[in-house]
């Protein structure tokens, strides 16, 4: 019996030590085939098959032979060791300006602007295309162009680092837009601040420009003194194509019962919730129309609680609930309006709001 336990244990040795093998890439791949060679075994890679009822290849590997060329006890001369070089781990493709750092005017030119180099540098292109520029002849005009239009120095660096591919537009091109901006009677300080907070905004046409600002006014009935305030409170609309607008106009009318005068009011107001993705903004109504049952009326008079993160809106609500103070009523005693409990850090909510200490407020976190 203990012969048969023994013959077994063997076998089953030799097996998991093959399987063992298999996986520390013994047999190692290469463009998707395996290579029929080791320092430890040669296997014919048309016989895949019959590796589980042939023990001649284990034997050979556990006892080799005298005479065998790869016996892992003979001394193998360094010449006739196998190539291996060819095998290496895959590596992606990646980018570091800090190579260049010392080695290219125009990235240390940029760097003392202020350039953010650490954001930019993952983007296709942006480093073989700035690494191409002459820093006199290709940025300085640039730099000459944003002064003109009021940007400050210390914002050039936030400029180029949002919009690199602002040096690649034509300066001609770039005056024309302004001068659009001009006839459209937006003011210089206008112009700079969008230039400033979102300078993409150079980086479309005149006609791709006119027919955004265009969907504003005909879809929410605005006059140009609304759209020119709008834009300049979030430049960040100029990424508001058409489809998302019409999918923002259905959802605040058709799903959530905004009448056309509210959600006109809403754009007005909290303009940046219309760029964000919807399930967002619907998480956020969920919580003030049916935890907290804040009235659409409320929600468009204070939609800051649509610019506060979810959870956060959410903590506060529960927590209020639990001190018993959890009152959106204007016209009751103990009201908390939207922006009570939407805007400022959780201190001076509970210092302004809750009426109690930070303390007190972590603990019930945990309790969530």
């Amino acid at each position: 019996m203990s012969v048969i336990f023994n013959r077994i244990f063997i076998h089953a040795g030799k097996a998991l030590a093959y399987q063992s093998m298999r996986s520390r890439s013994i047999l190692p791949k290469l463009n998707g085939n395996f290579i029929a060679q080791s320092t430890l075994v040669s296997v014919n890679s048309n016989s895949s098959d019959s590796y589980s009822n042939d023990d001649s290849m284990l034997d050979d590997v556990f006892h080799p032979q005298q005479n065998s060329p790869l016996s892992v006890l003979e001394e193998v001369e360094p010449d006739k060791l196998p190539d291996l070089s060819h095998i290496a781990p895959e590596l992606r493709p990646s980018f570091n300006f800090a190579y260049f750092a010392n080695k290219s005017e125009v990235i240390q030119q940029l760097i003392d602007l202020g350039v953010d180099f650490h954001k930019i540098e993952s983007r296709k292109k942006i480093p073989t295309f700035l690494l191409q520029l002459d820093f006199e002849k290709d940025v300085k005009p640039y730099i000459s162009f944003l002064f003109q239009n009021g940007v400050p120095a210390d914002q050039l660096g936030r400029v180029f680092t949002k919009n690199p591919f602002l040096l690649e537009e034509s300066l001609d091109d770039l005056e024309v837009r302004i001068n659009y901006f001009k006839s459209k009677k937006f003011t210089p300080e206008m112009i700079t601040r969008l230039i400033t907070t979102n300078p993409r905004w150079l980086s479309h046409t005149t006609q791709q420009i006119d027919t955004l600002l265009g969907n504003f006014q005909k879809e929410l009935w605005l006059t140009g003194d609304e759209i020119r305030a709008v834009v300049c409170r979030c430049p960040d609309l100029i990424h508001l194509r058409k489809e998302k607008l019409t999918d923002c106009l259905f959802f605040f009318k058709d799903v959530i019962g905004f009448d056309g005068k509210q959600t006109k009011e809403l754009f007005l107001k909290a303009p940046y919730i219309w760029t964000l993705k919807r399930a967002i903004v619907h998480e956020r109504m969920d919580i003030m129309l049916i935890d907290m049952k804040v009235p659409l009326s409320a929600i468009v008079a204070q939609p800051s609680g649509l610019q506060c993160r979810g959870f956060r809106l959410k903590q506060r609500h529960l927590f209020l609930e639990k001190l018993g103070k959890a009152q959106y009523d204007p016209t009751k005693p103990g009201y908390v309006s939207i922006n009570d409990i939407s805007i400022g850090n959780d201190a001076t909510f509970c210092d302004k709001v809750a009426k109690t200490s930070v303390h007190t407020f972590n603990l019930f976190l945990k309790t969530l």
